[in-house]
C-alpha cells in the first residue's frame, strides 16, 4: 500500500513539473525552443548555460553550474538558472549565435548579457558563478528599522 501511495506521488509531481512546461535538473531548469520563452518572461533574471553533452568543458563546468544554482537558491538571490542542450535544440544555438561551449548569457528582462567573468567557463567554480550573478543583478534588501528613520 505504501508502495502504491509513493508511486502515486511521484506521477503526480512529475505531472505537475511537466504541465509547467519545464524539466527541472535539480535547480537547474532543462530549457527547450517549446519552453525557453516561457522561462524568459516568468523569471526577471535567468543564467542560461549553453553546452554540448559531447563537449569536455561543458561536463567539466555542469556540476558547479547546478551547485551555483542550489547556492543561489539558499541565499535567496532571485534568479534562475537554466541549461540548454545545443546538440537537441541547434534552432536556440543559432538564434543565440553560440559559438562555443560552454557560453553563459544572463538575460534580464529578457535581454541578454554575456557572462564576462573568468575567460575560461569551464573552469569556473560554484561561487564563482554566484559571485558574478551578485555583480550583475540588482539585489534588494529590506531596510533596516535603523535605515528607515
Amino acid at each position: 500500500m505504501a508502495r502504491f501511495a509513493l508511486s502515486t506521488l511521484l506521477i503526480a509531481l512529475l505531472a505537475v513539473n511537466l504541465s509547467s512546461g519545464f524539466i527541472f535538473g535539480g535547480d537547474v531548469l532543462v530549457l527547450t525552443k517549446e519552453n525557453i520563452g516561457e522561462a524568459l518572461v516568468e523569471n526577471e533574471n535567468l543564467l542560461v548555460m549553453f553546452y554540448s553533452p559531447r563537449c569536455g568543458y561543458s561536463r567539466m563546468l555542469l556540476p558547479n553550474f547546478e551547485s551555483a544554482a542550489a547556492m543561489l537558491v539558499e541565499q535567496h538571490i532571485p534568479v534562475k538558472l537554466g541549461k540548454v542542450d545545443c546538440v537537441e535544440n541547434v534552432a536556440l544555438r543559432k538564434m543565440y549565435h553560440i559559438r562555443k561551449y560552454p557560453t553563459l548569457r544572463l538575460f534580464r528582462n529578457g535581454g541578454p548579457l554575456q557572462y564576462t567573468g573568468s575567460i575560461h567557463t569551464y573552469d569556473l567554480k560554484a561561487k564563482d558563478i554566484v559571485e558574478w550573478v551578485k555583480e550583475n543583478i540588482p539585489i534588494h534588501t529590506p531596510a533596516t528599522p535603523e535605515e528607515e528613520l
